[in-house]
């Protein structure tokens, strides 16, 4: 990546994080989680990527989950609802 090419890349990323609201600690996250299969970077910060962002994706399924239990924890309601529940976050939200 030439040096214009990397800043370009960062100003992008700074765009999005204003954008999204959310600050990442390390922003080669965002720029590995952008990533898709056939965008051409193959390692991201030591890290050799995976079809793209697929490893990626995982933890943030895994995140998602976690959230997810969390605030259905929070309900009290019983193991049989937790489907539900997150269908009604995930698909009302607040709406």
């Amino acid at each position: 990546m030439t040096s214009n090419t990397a800043e370009s890349a960062l100003d992008l990323l700074m765009q999005i994080q204003t954008i999204i609201g959310h600050k990442f600690k390390n922003v080669l996250y965002l720029w590995e989680a952008l990533q898709g299969p056939g965008s051409g970077v193959f390692m991201v910060d030591g890290r050799s990527l995976y079809r793209g962002n697929e490893s990626m994706a995982i933890v943030g399924d895994s995140a998602l989950q976690t959230a997810l239990v969390s605030m259905w924890f929070k309900t009290g309601q019983q193991k049989g609802t937790f489907a539900t529940v997150c269908i009604v976050l995930l698909c009302l939200g607040d709406h």
